[in-house]
């Protein structure tokens, strides 16, 4: 039985009725208009997908993106929270490098602090659902080297900004991944998730 099923594109409609179902609110908490659940009816949802083979970019919009943003500003949570339970918004998280071989701490590209600025310069590959995000959270380093786990900050980027350039690729499994490019990105200080180098 599975072996006859074939994996299943998502369309902006699909992805719309996902939200028009409450699923894009599950692990939300009520305050933000979600439904304040948890991991176990996250996980329920996700095995029904699962068994529909249905690439749909939940695990990079919701669980991994909605996971940064409930952690972020309460300015940055209401620029997207309720958009992306609406269905208008979808995130990535651009934390791998060729280089950097799985760990976190191995993360070498940097952002500049300069004044209320930060100057993003580097490459992000094989970024799950990079290609279609509207917004991407985005891992570099801040201070320290590579391999300090101290020195690593988060960013909320948009996927349009200038100096910003995707390169869709397939992925192994059949989703849409990206390399992401950051040629001289600008960014407000303001645009940082979490603590200054406490991104780990």
């Amino acid at each position: 039985h599975r072996q006859n099923k074939t994996l299943m594109p998502l369309d902006a409609a699909t992805w719309q009725q996902f939200a028009d179902l409450g699923w894009l609110a599950v692990p939300f908490e009520e305050a933000h208009g979600g439904l304040g659940m948890g991991p176990l009816e996250t996980m329920v949802l996700l095995e029904a997908l699962g068994e529909g083979l249905i690439m749909a970019p939940y695990i990079a919009t919701v669980v991994l993106g909605g996971g940064f943003l409930r952690r972020a500003s309460a300015a940055q949570q209401a620029e997207t929270i309720p958009a992306l339970l609406e269905g208008k918004l979808q995130v990535a998280f651009a934390a791998e490098e060729y280089q950097r071989v799985f760990t976190l701490e191995n993360t070498a590209m940097k952002a500049d602090i300069q004044g209320s600025e930060v100057l993003l310069n580097g490459t992000k590959c094989c970024v799950m659902n990079g290609d279609q995000a509207d917004q991407l959270v985005v891992l570099a380093r801040t201070g320290g080297e590579p391999g300090d786990q101290d020195g690593l900050s988060l960013f909320l980027v948009d996927a349009n900004a200038d100096g910003v350039e995707r390169v869709p690729h397939r992925t192994v499994d059949g989703r849409q991944g990206a390399e992401i490019r950051f040629h001289q990105v600008t960014l407000p200080e303001a645009a940082r998730i979490g603590e200054l180098n406490g991104g780990y």
